[in-house]
């Protein structure tokens, strides 16, 4: 369905033309000024696209796609 959907919103989009000099200049001002905080906060947005942390989420609900992280004990083999 979300196939179809976007499909459906992309078939009626018009190109969006779009000058974005000035904000790669200011992209560049910016990384240029704290490298260590850009790089944190491309991480963000690009974690933020990806995964929604689990105090976002219900709990006990689960959904294909869906990623775990557990510890695995050191006498596990």
């Amino acid at each position: 369905m979300n196939k179809l959907l976007n499909r459906l919103v992309e078939s009626r989009m018009a190109f969006l033309d779009v000058d974005l000099e000035p904000f790669t200049k200011d992209v560049a001002e910016h990384k240029a000024k704290d490298e260590e905080a850009y790089r944190a906060s491309v991480f963000r947005v690009l974690e933020g696209e990806r995964f929604l942390r689990n105090d976002r989420l219900k709990p006990d609900y689960y959904a294909p796609g869906d990623i775990f992280a557990t510890k695995v004990s050191d006498t596990q083999t």
